[in-house]
């Protein structure tokens, strides 16, 4: 009987210190979302611990453990979901940032045993999807911007049917999320040179 009453202890004890460590990262958080704020970065989009500022043009990563770095999103390269996986388990799973002075920052989602079937992984994954999403948007943002997609001048004599074409594309682009219905209203005031 007291062997149980160990066991129960220890489990007890166990959640106890989880939830405790769960509580004070959370808090961390919370903490950096508020000196975020005060340096003037508006949170107007997140996915897990990255947070974006679509007003200011830039991003950064609180998992209320590291230092806080704020980029632009012209730093965005690349990122990538990095799976360590045997068979139909996963060992690690991630993402990694590609940033523009050629490092890499990298998103634990989850280190230990996974089975691909299980609902952890599933969830697990769905983040590390959201993230590379959230990331590729900057990179259609930051393109849009530098590159000006729309290649036709403010007082435009292109057809009709071009700018039908392009307001359609940034259309679908605000109906997937990958921009903002401020940035599809720019761009087409500058289609029809309002």
């Amino acid at each position: 009987m007291d062997f149980w009453i160990w066991i129960i202890f220890g489990v007890i004890f166990m959640a106890a210190v989880i939830v405790a460590i769960y509580a004070s990262q959370a808090k961390n958080v919370k903490n950096h979302d508020s000196k975020l704020s005060q340096n003037g970065f508006k949170t107007t989009r997140r996915a897990g611990v990255l947070r974006v500022d679509d007003n200011n043009k830039k991003w950064c990563i609180n998992d209320g453990i590291r230092a806080i770095q704020i980029y632009n999103f012209s730093d965005v390269v690349d990122c990538k979901i990095d799976e360590n996986s045997v068979l139909n388990k996963v060992n690690k799973l991630g993402v990694y940032i590609y940033t523009l002075n050629g490092g890499a920052i990298y998103i634990p989602i989850y280190n230990g045993e996974l089975k691909r079937d299980s609902f952890l992984y599933k969830s697990s994954i769905d983040l590390a999807q959201q993230i590379c999403s959230l990331l590729e948007s900057i990179k259609v943002l930051k393109n849009t911007e530098s590159l000006d997609i729309v290649q036709t001048p403010t007082n435009s004599s292109a057809p009709v049917d071009d700018i039908e074409e392009q307001l359609k594309k940034f259309k679908g682009m605000v109906d997937s999320g990958l921009i903002t219905q401020e940035d599809y209203e720019a761009k087409k005031k500058q289609l029809l040179g309002i």
